[in-house]
């Protein structure tokens, strides 16, 4: 089987993921491609960082992830071929691949050093998309690869979580199709921390629960959400809407006495 998912920051208004498809099937007639994600907010590096990370272990061995968050497009941003336990990731050299690092999921990095012809504002189309099914094909890397450390990728980082005693400093990682906020509070250590604390954000009380429907009327919820994250949601209501929060923010709440 090669198995190909794509996560761009596309959307699904333009012909640009069909032409990505379009030229996979082309090199690759027995690929099959899952649609990872095209909802990554535009140029939201981190956003399509986290969202990578947080799908690699769900796929079987020998995917291919095609990520092309890439406001670079066209100009010397590398482009990379990195290796988890089981798959590949192609991306462009411009932090996409933090997380994923800071993770530990990375074994090895390649840096491309071909320059095929390609238009310089569809690198999609016409390297990510070719690569990515040599690669789906032949279960090999292609020519035009050289290793390199991981360490050396370009990276970004996002404020670390803090604590005081009178609340917390996060950031949005995400907002989901229901308005719900994903944090870069990962639920261990968090949840265990944020036990039986009565907060407020944005005028809202907000309590610990684990799970959607357990969120009392009138107030919101810190979700253990499925992405290892702790989340806000409000019940059968966006929070995103409610507190006016989007990827990039900082989201940060008190404790009540």
């Amino acid at each position: 089987m090669s198995l190909i998912a794509l996560l761009t920051d596309f959307g699904i208004e333009d012909p640009y993921v069909g032409q990505m498809k379009g030229v996979v099937y082309s090199r690759c007639p027995g690929a099959d491609i899952v649609d990872l994600t095209h909802g990554v907010q535009a140029f939201n590096i981190h956003q399509g960082g986290f969202l990578l990370a947080c799908s690699l272990d769900f796929f079987p061995p020998g995917t291919v992830f095609i990520a092309v968050i890439d406001p670079g497009v066209g100009s010397d941003r590398g482009i990379v071929l990195a290796e988890t336990r089981t798959c590949w990731i192609l991306a462009p050299d411009n932090g996409l691949l933090s997380q994923a690092l800071d993770a530990g999921l990375l074994k090895t990095c390649r840096r491309f050093l071909g320059n095929p012809p390609s238009s310089t504002t569809f690198h999609g189309r016409d390297i990510f998309a070719p690569l990515g099914a040599d690669l789906a094909e032949k279960q090999k890397v292609p020519a035009d690869f050289e290793a390199f450390d991981p360490q050396e990728l370009v990276r970004l980082y996002l404020p670390e979580p803090a604590a005081c005693s009178t609340g917390v400093k996060c950031v949005v990682l995400h907002r989901d199709h229901y308005g719900n906020l994903v944090l870069n509070l990962d639920i261990d250590p968090w949840a265990g921390r944020l036990q039986g604390a009565r907060m407020r954000i944005g005028g809202y009380e907000m309590v610990l629960v684990a799970y959607y429907a357990a969120i009392p009327e009138g107030c919101l919820g810190l979700v253990t959400g499925s992405q290892g994250k702790l989340e806000i949601a409000a019940r059968e209501y966006s929070a995103a809407r409610l507190l006016g929060l989007a990827p990039g923010d900082e989201a940060l709440f008190s404790f009540m006495d």
